[in-house]
């Protein structure tokens, strides 16, 4: 594994303990002025929900496993995204993943990235995404990450 790989999964992992924290401490700091000052409006500076990381931060590394050819780091990143944002929901919605939900974009890439490999494992596995894809938006109902051309021009490829 290349050294950037490296360093960017040890960044991202310490921006996943920055935005826990993030959002600990400013809930902490919220029902402390709460209890104190109900009245007052929050000070400080800092969002409701703490630091937020999103899906562009993801995508960016899943586009250098792409690039790497690291196939099943990219498909164990797009995993935990996904449940980092359904903790995210079970916890009412909110917190520090809210915004770290797999978009088509993100799908388009790991897709790729199997296709990349041209075996038949690549097209089950690109197979096998397209289809958590379908079900992801059907559950959403929305068109965040509703395959497209590309998504369905890539499993073809695979």
């Amino acid at each position: 594994r290349p050294f950037g790989l490296k360093r960017a999964e040890e960044l991202l992992s310490e921006l996943e303990g920055l935005a826990e924290k993030e959002c600990n401490e400013s809930t902490h700091d919220l029902n402390q002025q709460q209890q104190n000052q109900p009245s007052k409006s929050r000070g400080g500076g800092r969002h409701p929900d703490g630091f937020q990381l999103n899906s562009t931060v993801y995508n960016a590394l899943l586009q250098a496993y792409a690039n790497a050819g690291v196939t099943s780091s990219a498909e164990d990143l797009l995993d935990r995204m996904i449940s980092l944002h359904s903790r995210s929901l079970k916890e009412g919605g909110g917190g520090p993943f809210k915004n770290v939900r797999p978009n088509t974009r993100t799908f388009n890439v790991v897709l790729n990235t199997w296709a990349k490999r041209g075996t038949r494992e690549a097209g089950a596995k690109a197979n096998e995404l397209l289809l958590k894809m379908e079900e992801m938006s059907a559950v959403y109902r929305d068109r965040i990450s509703q395959p497209d051309i590309i998504s369905y021009n890539t499993v073809l490829s695979a």
